[in-house]
């Protein structure tokens, strides 16, 4: 039994292989032949690895299914964390005032991955609930900047403007003013004066140039007001550390 176990997977594997190596996908008895099995043994296991989501069938041809592409994207991004972790413990022991987090889109959500707070440097934590909001934060702001345009449909869809967005901003061409300003900057400051907090957010982007996942910093506005030249200082950094991030 535990020879055709290992049987089993390392048929499975190859076929998974064969139809990587194809355009368009691979038909049952093709995939007979490449693995040297009948087609009623191929056609169980292929029935095996559209059960798991590995592989799934179009046009009676097999092609890899959803459960490869979520696999691959689930490393990329917890390689992605590791990075900024990284990145972060780094920030952190450079500007000892500030909160850092980096933040990706899930879904139609901003969420918090990761944060350093001044109280706990040398801990990153993993927040399993914490997001922003699209029209009050950096953060917020700057993936509206960044995003594709089916994106940020979605993104508007889940906050419409005139619910979330007209409290803040007089009218929607204001704030596609400050999205093009925070476009050309490349970085985003929280632009509301009655903010006790100083708050700022870099993009980081992939090998395509889509965004990826926003790191920000925020302070008190007073430990900037006593230093006006940090703010300047941690965009700099900040900037400089997010082309890091991959």
């Amino acid at each position: 039994m535990k020879d055709n176990l290992v049987q089993s997977l390392s048929r499975g594997i190859d076929i998974l292989r064969f139809i990587a190596e194809s355009e368009d996908g691979r038909r049952v008895n093709e995939i007979a032949d490449e693995i040297g099995v009948k087609p009623p043994a191929a056609y169980n296991l292929i029935r095996t690895l559209v059960s798991r989501g590995l592989v799934e069938k179009r046009n009676s041809k097999c092609q890899l299914g959803p459960a490869l592409v979520e696999l691959a994207g689930a490393h990329l991004k917890r390689h992605l964390i590791t990075s900024a972790k990284k990145v972060m413990q780094e920030l952190a022991g450079k500007f000892p005032d500030f909160t850092f987090v980096f933040s990706e889109l899930a879904g139609r959500d901003i969420c918090v991955r990761l944060l350093i707070s001044p109280d706990c440097p040398s801990y990153v934590q993993e927040p399993s609930s914490m997001t922003f909001q699209y029209y009050a934060t950096a953060s917020g702001l700057l993936f509206q900047a960044f995003s594709d345009d089916e994106t940020l449909e979605r993104i508007r869809e889940n906050s419409p403007f005139s619910e979330d967005g007209i409290k803040l901003w007089t009218s929607m061409d204001e704030l596609e003013k400050y999205l093009s300003r925070i476009r050309n900057e490349g970085v985003a400051v929280k632009p509301f004066d009655d903010s006790s907090l100083f708050a700022v957010a870099v993009p980081v982007f992939n090998d395509n140039k889509r965004i990826v996942a926003v790191i920000g910093a925020s302070t008190r506005k007073k430990i900037i007001q006593d230093n006006p030249a940090s703010a300047q200082k941690i965009i700099k950094f900040l900037k400089e550390e997010a082309l890091e991030i991959k």
